[in-house]
């Protein structure tokens, strides 16, 4: 995973970052990675889980724009999804972390959660 510096939409000199995953483009977004363990795999539930929390904090120290934040945090708990983790147990763990860490993007935290929950929802 690297970062793209760029300018912030509608300024001029503001930049801002944003996660750039090379996975998701040729030649790599055709070749099976795996980023997470399945649930079945032999670890605890607590480092199974604690995935969320750890790429959470990742995250939040890498990107600067909340719309990239929260597409990038749904898109880590669609995957584990995919890989049989409980959904419900995943975004009780985001509600967690959203009402812990207040700073982030000066947004209200249920209002955050809400848009990571949507964008989920948008992921299907």
């Amino acid at each position: 995973m690297d970062v793209t510096v760029q300018r912030q939409p509608g300024s001029v000199s503001r930049l801002t970052t944003v996660l750039y995953d090379k996975r998701e483009h040729q030649p790599l977004r055709d070749l099976f990675i795996i980023k997470f363990p399945h649930a079945s795999s032999n670890i605890s539930d607590t480092a199974k889980y604690g995935i969320i929390t750890s790429q959470y904090h990742r995250l939040r120290r890498i990107i600067m724009l909340k719309e990239n934040f929260t597409h990038r945090m749904a898109d880590i708990v669609r995957y584990m999804q995919f890989k049989g983790h409980d959904v419900p147990r995943m975004m009780q763990q985001v509600r967690r972390l959203c009402t812990r860490y207040l700073e982030l993007y000066g947004t209200d935290p249920h209002q955050l959660y809400q848009q990571i929950q949507d964008a989920l929802t948008r992921l299907g």
